[in-house]
């Protein structure tokens, strides 16, 4: 019995790179009122491995068609949403001081892996 109850903990653990046992997707899309810098997408990343377990899974893009644009994708432990957006808010509003405007949304995990894996096919 100890046996299955410690493979049983690892396998469910070992899922998840990132340490988390279900994860939620977290997008902070931010405008600024130029073109984001190096500066503005390093402070970005900062942000968002400030809020993660695994600072390799942060994403970054920036929009040809938006330039003042920039998204960061990351994945966090899944929490109540109203509990933790004003924690992620403060997180980038520490770090990016001047923006013009900060979007933040939430997405389950595995729900947006298969939006993405579908896209990419």
């Amino acid at each position: 019995m100890l046996i299955w109850r410690l493979f049983s903990h690892y396998s469910i653990v070992g899922q998840r790179e990132y340490g988390y046992r279900i994860a939620m997707v977290t997008g902070v899309e931010i405008q600024f009122f130029e073109r984001p810098t190096d500066k503005d997408i390093h402070f970005m990343r900062l942000a968002a491995q400030e809020l993660t377990k695994d600072p390799f899974t942060v994403e970054i893009s920036k929009s040809d068609d938006l330039p003042n644009m920039a998204t960061v994708i990351f994945r966090m432990k899944n929490e109540a949403q109203y509990k933790v957006v004003d924690r992620v808010a403060l997180a980038f509003k520490r770090l990016i001081p001047f923006y013009g405007d900060m979007a933040i949304w939430f997405e389950q995990e595995k729900a947006y892996d298969l939006r993405n894996r579908k896209a990419e096919q």
